[in-house]
């Protein structure tokens, strides 16, 4: 039975039946707004003004201007009934000069993400076993640059390129993320910005698709004390879909080496919104988050876990490095 849950879950993961603005195409690969790290997981990913280092690839590319060192992560997210979600990424600080007419400094980073089902039971469309098994995945590469402006404002930029394959069949294209995150003068409050996935539309053998384009604001404030807090917030708009996403995350650490995280996430349907049903507003909610951490000078282990209603509970491991 799981095996036909995760069936279903594929074919509506590449091609979501959504054609609420104008023209016909769907919105599909939507594993690319899958979260990559476990701290921000456990935070409700609520971390486009809070991204910073190598996890903020995903979220808001401009947090890897401000790299002094060199940073690897790798993460790795166990799913219901042998689905797995893997995710490797680098960045490093660059300086970008021409003769002695144009000089910069920046960060750039490259990182993959990897969705894979495992072999599933081949049936015809009756529920009739059939000779031998299939698998699902879905890739997508992309190249980061983050670039500080002054102080307090940075811009950040992935170029991303996607796979999707069900079987023999396959699907290719592109998207860019953009970024920004900003500074305030109030000490440790942030802002940020960014759009995700903006790119052509995908064709999966005939049927066209969009990508899901999602924009997204945030703010941050963070403590400065030993046993310092950092609470987020998180107002995130999904258009083709007209679906709204509001998260909140909270960190507590304790003597700089453990961190304790919890969050929250709020699906806001716009149909729930405009109707005024508060019952089905909350009935829609993407739920608690929470997870631990582990902080050492050079190194840093992270684990989350989120529930995903009647599929169980997934958990996601993270380990970051800097040198």
């Amino acid at each position: 039975m799981k095996r036909i849950i995760i069936t279903v879950f594929l074919l509506l993961g590449l091609v979501s039946g959504s054609h609420s603005l104008a023209g016909t195409a769907a919105t599909g690969a939507s594993f690319l707004n899958i979260g990559t790290d476990a701290r921000a997981m456990s935070m409700g990913n609520a971390f486009t003004g809070m991204a910073s280092g190598i996890s903020a690839i995903h979220y808001n590319p401009s947090g890897i201007a401000g790299l002094q060192e060199k940073e690897f992560q790798a993460s790795h997210s166990e799913w219901m009934s042998g689905m797995h979600y893997e995710c490797m990424g680098f960045a490093s600080p660059v300086e970008i000069s021409i003769g002695d007419a144009f000089e910069t400094k920046g960060a750039a980073g490259i990182s993959l993400i990897y969705f894979s089902t495992g072999e599933i039971e081949r049936r015809s469309l009756s529920g009739e076993k059939l000779e031998g098994n299939y698998s699902a995945s879905d890739m997508a590469l992309a190249f980061s640059y983050g670039q500080k402006l002054n102080n307090r404002t940075a811009l950040g930029m992935n170029f991303k390129i996607i796979s999707q394959t069900i079987d023999t069949e396959n699907a290719g294209g592109f998207a860019v993320d953009l970024g920004s995150t900003h500074k305030t003068s109030v000490p440790g409050l942030s802002l940020g910005i960014a759009m995700r996935n903006l790119g052509p539309q995908m064709r999966f053998i005939q049927a066209d698709y969009r990508l899901p384009l999602e924009l997204s604001i945030g703010g941050t404030f963070m403590s400065r004390d030993i046993n310092g807090y950092t609470i987020g917030m998180d107002i995130s708009y999904q258009p083709f879909e007209e679906r709204t996403n509001i998260s909140f995350g909270g960190e507590y650490n304790f003597n700089s080496i453990f961190s304790f995280r919890t969050g929250y996430s709020l699906d806001a349907f716009k149909s729930g919104l405009a109707s005024g049903n508060i019952g089905g507003l909350l009935s829609s909610a993407g739920g608690l988050s929470g997870g631990i951490g582990l902080n050492f000078p050079k190194y840093s282990i992270d684990y989350a876990f989120l529930p995903i209603g009647e599929l169980g509970i997934t958990h996601r491991i993270t380990f970051s490095t800097r040198f």
